[in-house]
């Protein structure tokens, strides 16, 4: 059965690994290279106080996964909220079921935190993952997601 596992500092490798895969996929880092994403989750895992938990999936020693959660302020909320980010899965693994039992874990994590909400953002590009949150049961809100200083924006 696949496992939740959450990750350690001596991890950051194996994370910054699947999230360059990811980032084949997506195109999402741009230039930031291995050594660069390593440092920012050893960083990430290493800081206790910012409130971000990573994960990685395995089955039977195999890593084939990873994602992270990270507490978010919402004030006028009484509940602790997430947002789940870099949510990926190894293509040749994709179809087993693995997303679903991944979600189901870290809904567990999640409720015995406390969590209230879960929030993710996907691409708009991106049918496939679209459709798979759906069906784990998030719904699309209508916000406007607005960034400043990102490398990879367009300026059109």
């Amino acid at each position: 059965m696949p496992q939740l596992v959450e990750a350690q500092v001596s991890d950051a490798s194996l994370i910054a690994s699947l999230l360059k895969k990811m980032s084949e996929e997506t195109e999402e880092f741009g230039s930031l290279g291995m050594e660069d994403l390593e440092k920012i989750i050893h960083r990430a895992i290493e800081d206790h106080t910012n409130g971000t938990t990573w994960f990685y999936f395995q089955e039977k020693n195999e890593k084939f996964g990873c994602c992270y959660l990270q507490n978010v302020h919402i004030y006028w909320r009484s509940e602790l909220c997430h947002y789940l980010g870099g949510f990926y899965i190894q293509p040749e693994l994709r179809g087993r079921g693995y997303f679903h039992e991944m979600n189901r874990q870290l809904n567990e994590w999640m409720d015995a935190k406390g969590t209230g909400e879960v929030f993710i953002m996907i691409h708009e590009e991106n049918e496939k993952s679209v459709q798979s949150f759906k069906k784990e049961g998030y719904e699309r809100v209508f916000y406007n997601t607005y960034i400043r200083g990102w490398e990879g924006r367009s300026d059109s």
